[in-house]
């Protein structure tokens, strides 16, 4: 097997049982036991757990990213493809920490610093695809850059609240229509200075 394709394997191997037993109750032996190769090959990937973590944090940000650039090339209005941008993000972030009865998957907890790191990175490509779908719009980009910001945090903040992944949804198509229709007003205002 090439080493890329082991690499995959071993990250592949990792998420499917720290998703099942969650990433404090599985080691390395088990990791290799699963993927049927030695402990020491994973070494030859991973220099240890809490980077092999932060790699199955990195595959799901990186899986989740790419769902959010596919909702992002489609013909509905800029209010919609955010709309739906976020939802593909934040409400699988909140479909999955209902799933967990509320406490939040380990791949999301910013409490551990690799993880912490990937999540910021995610975040911050995240918010790079909204502010540039919203320049090929035409917005400035100081309000681009605002309001891409405003966005992530208010779904974050949606998401902490949210009951179900329907509340998340409802309240998420309001307060991204009203950011669109204010950040117009404040778009139209800066053409007109």
């Amino acid at each position: 097997m090439k080493k890329a394709e082991r690499k995959k394997q071993i990250i592949s191997v990792a998420k499917e049982l720290f998703a099942s037993e969650g990433p404090d109750n599985v080691c390395m032996d088990d990791i290799a036991k699963m993927a049927d190769i030695s402990r020491p090959a994973i070494y030859q990937y991973f220099r240890n757990k809490t980077d092999l973590k932060a790699a199955v944090a990195e595959a799901f940000h990186k899986t989740s990213l790419q769902t959010v650039a596919g909702t992002l090339d489609s013909s509905y209005s800029l209010s919609d493809r955010v709309s739906r941008a976020i939802l593909a993000r934040d409400g699988e972030m909140l479909r999955l920490t209902i799933e967990n009865q509320r406490i939040l998957p380990w791949f999301l907890d910013t409490s551990d610093p690799a993880i912490n790191m990937s999540f910021n990175r995610a975040q911050r490509h995240f918010t790079a695809l909204l502010r540039q779908e919203m320049r090929k719009e035409g917005y400035e980009i100081s309000v681009c850059h605002n309001l891409s910001k405003v966005l992530v945090a208010s779904a974050y903040g949606k998401r902490l609240f949210a009951q179900s992944f329907e509340e998340f949804e409802q309240m998420l198509t309001l307060s991204v229509r009203f950011f669109f229709e204010n950040a117009e007003t404040t778009q139209s205002e800066l053409e007109t200075a």
